[in-house]
């Protein structure tokens, strides 16, 4: 297994809702980002105790940042290239959902479906 995708929608096009379903078929961790510290903490403790990560709102966390050439973004575009290539190396799956343009890392790395 292995793998990065992203579920790509607006507000109200389903995405946690598919997350949810996946969660209950499959089981994994379910870890909703609303900081990004916190989230990617809670990222990594998730990898090495599942093979299947399902990261609701990533947007939350680049959103703010990104939209003000803050260049915070830069520790979180290297924050979420380390994590991705963990996560390659360790064969974990990881599902984003974001709203609006993904992060670098995650763009050049995920198959991404779109929603709505």
């Amino acid at each position: 297994m292995g793998g990065v995708l992203a579920l790509l929608g607006e507000a109200g096009t389903g995405k946690t809702t598919i997350l949810r379903h996946l969660h209950a078929l499959r089981g994994g961790a379910f870890i909703v980002v609303r900081e990004f510290a916190q989230g990617l903490r809670a990222i990594e403790d998730a990898l090495h105790a599942h093979d299947l990560l399902l990261v609701d709102d990533l947007h939350l966390v680049t959103y703010i940042v990104g939209r003000h050439n803050d260049p915070r973004i830069y520790i979180i575009d290297a924050e979420l290239t380390a994590l991705l290539a963990e996560s390659t190396a360790l064969r974990k799956t990881i599902l984003f959902t974001c709203r609006g343009r993904l992060p670098w890392p995650v763009a050049r790395r995920a198959y991404t479906f779109e929603i709505g």
